[in-house]
């Protein structure tokens, strides 16, 4: 009796404590379930919440977009506006050197009326002296036609002349042919003075006679018989020369004795009457003041003793200095 109220008692307490334990897992459910639609209502409102956030972001977004375009045309025209302000600035800089240069343009204007008022006046005082310029220069251009003129004849008086040197030369080369060289320029004969003379001497070799007066006579007949030629030649000379060998004045009393006698042969031969010899002929002696050299530079001595005989056209030094003069014009 006592097992079975204890084990009644057992099962009244367990049903007690198991009733307790499913009110006490209804109250945690009811919670839960209370706290779930709780949380529920909290996610719905903060879903509706984020929704509008977003909505409130995707215009803001949209709002920011359209904002940063408006700053990058704003943005766009204040760089314009800088550069046109720095443009600005740099025109004014100029407008301002201009202005200055003005300035000083003005006063240098200024400056140059008055000038140019002073200079009118010159001017003006001094046209009677242009004038009187004028005229002169009117009789100098006149003086140089004339002088021009006088230049041009001249030119031709000289080129005729020079004509009857290169006619003499000519003459000379087909009348005496190889019988002796004759200079092609300057139309002088040359003879050795080692064939004429014996060293230190002056006395013409016999042995060389012949032959000097073969030469003499056919060189003075040529220059004699032409008489458009004659009458051109002023002097003949015959030049005696020496090398460097003994002293200056005593080579130049050897060179003028054999130069003298040279021409006292040349008065034996009878070419010419005695009249023209004595009025073309000179016998001059050069000493040793025309030296001949040898293609490196040394006196060739035996070369530079000799006897050349050259003529001379009339004026004829007068006639090189007007061609110099010509040429230089």
């Amino acid at each position: 009796m006592n097992n079975n109220n204890q084990e009644q008692n057992f099962w009244i307490a367990y049903a007690d404590l198991m009733a307790g334990l499913l009110f006490i897992f209804i109250l945690i459910v009811g919670a839960i379930i209370t706290k779930y639609s709780i949380i529920q209502s909290d996610v719905k409102a903060l879903r509706a919440n984020l929704e509008e956030q977003r909505r409130d972001l995707n215009m803001s977004r949209v709002q920011l977009l359209d904002k940063k375009a408006k700053l990058k045309i704003i943005e766009d025209e204040l760089s314009s506006i800088r550069d046109k302000n720095t443009l600005m600035n740099s025109k004014m800089v100029e407008l301002k050197e201009i202005k200055e240069m003005y300035q000083n343009s003005k006063e240098e204007i200024a400056e140059a009326r008055v000038q140019i008022e002073k200079d009118k006046s010159i001017l003006n005082l001094k046209d009677s002296e242009l004038l009187a310029i004028e005229k002169v220069l009117l009789a100098k251009s006149k003086a140089e036609q004339k002088l021009i003129m006088d230049l041009n004849i001249t030119k031709s008086k000289i080129k005729s002349l020079t004509g009857i040197r290169i006619k003499v030369i000519r003459e000379l080369k087909k009348s005496m042919g190889k019988m002796i060289k004759i200079d092609p320029k300057s139309g002088a004969i040359r003879f050795s003075a080692k064939i004429l003379f014996d060293q230190g001497k002056y006395e013409l070799k016999g042995k060389s006679k012949q032959k000097l007066k073969k030469v003499l006579s056919k060189y003075v007949k040529t220059l004699f018989k032409n008489r458009e030629i004659k009458q051109h030649i002023e002097q003949i000379i015959i030049e005696g020369h020496t090398n460097s060998d003994g002293g200056y004045f005593e080579n130049l009393t050897l060179s003028q004795k054999r130069a003298g006698e040279v021409m006292k042969f040349l008065f034996t031969l009878q070419v010419a009457n005695q009249k023209d010899l004595k009025t073309y002929f000179v016998a001059s002696g050069r000493s040793d003041t025309d030296l001949i050299y040898d293609k490196k530079g040394v006196e060739d001595k035996s070369a530079s003793r000799r006897i050349e005989i050259k003529f001379r056209i009339k004026n004829e030094d007068a006639i090189k200095e007007i061609e110099n003069f010509l040429e230089k014009k």
